[in-house]
């Protein structure tokens, strides 16, 4: 499982991990380069050297070709990890996903990168609050005790990995959506309905761009929708990676 950016592997233990071992699999999780426990963030690095990553993961565990999932930039670096290792992915679950940045993430993702590099100390609330906005439906947002609960979170949870920043350089690159075409793996792409950060046309291009690919919007979340509402998420990925392997 492929975590999103600035986000640690252990995000999918809250509600994915638990389902999907109650539905038989063995689950792995990681820190992508420069969080958490994970090095090499002191550089800039590519959505390639991301999926080398995944890639070296995979072959140092001998795991062969496996079910994988990845959310938002994850997703993207399975993307990668599809076209250059076939031989890999037995089946993939891209939640959040996108192939290009349209006028409105490009600008949105531009001013992040430059608030960072800036070096402003952001005061806690307004990071917050701005998180809250960018990542959750508005229906948890008009819930006042679930609003509460999320902006705490969000206040408590400052992101200061290194890797970040380079994670904030990689921008998705639309010429790839013809390359998609070359995808193999059987594949299923899950959007949220009130995803502001990846909004659900441009995940349904993905799922167009990939040959067989099925696509599901689940209602009455934001971009952390495996968070907001795990129950959906995790349904929809249990039912497409079906019986685990034996």
């Amino acid at each position: 499982m492929v975590m999103g950016s600035g986000a640690s592997g252990r995000a999918w233990h809250a509600h994915q991990v638990p389902a999907l071992v109650a539905g038989g699999y063995k689950v792995i999780t990681f820190d992508n380069r420069g969080i958490g426990g994970s090095s090499g963030g002191d550089r800039d690095f590519s959505l390639r050297d991301m999926a080398d990553d995944v890639i070296g993961l995979v072959e140092r565990l001998d795991l062969g070709a496996c079910r994988m999932v990845g959310t938002s930039l994850g997703s993207q670096v399975l993307q990668e990890v599809a076209l250059t290792r076939p031989d890999l992915v037995s089946r993939m679950v891209l939640i959040a996903t996108r192939a290009r940045e349209d006028y409105a993430r490009q600008y949105l993702g531009e001013v992040i990168l430059e608030l960072y590099e800036t070096g402003v100390e952001i005061p806690a609330k307004y990071r917050a609050v701005t998180e809250a906005l960018s990542n959750l439906s508005r229906h948890t947002l008009h819930d006042d005790v679930a609003a509460r609960d999320w902006l705490e979170m969000f206040g408590h949870a400052e992101k200061t990995d290194p890797g970040y920043v380079a994670q904030l350089r990689i921008r998705a690159d639309s010429r790839k959506l013809e390359e998609y075409g070359d995808i193999k793996a059987p594949t299923h792409v899950i959007a949220f309905e009130d995803d502001v950060i990846t909004p659900p046309h441009l995940g349904e291009e993905v799922a167009a761009a990939i040959p067989g690919a099925t696509f599901e919007i689940i209602p009455r979340c934001g971009h952390v929708g495996y968070l907001e509402r795990p129950e959906p998420v995790n349904r929809s990925i249990l039912a497409f990676l079906g019986e685990k392997a034996r």
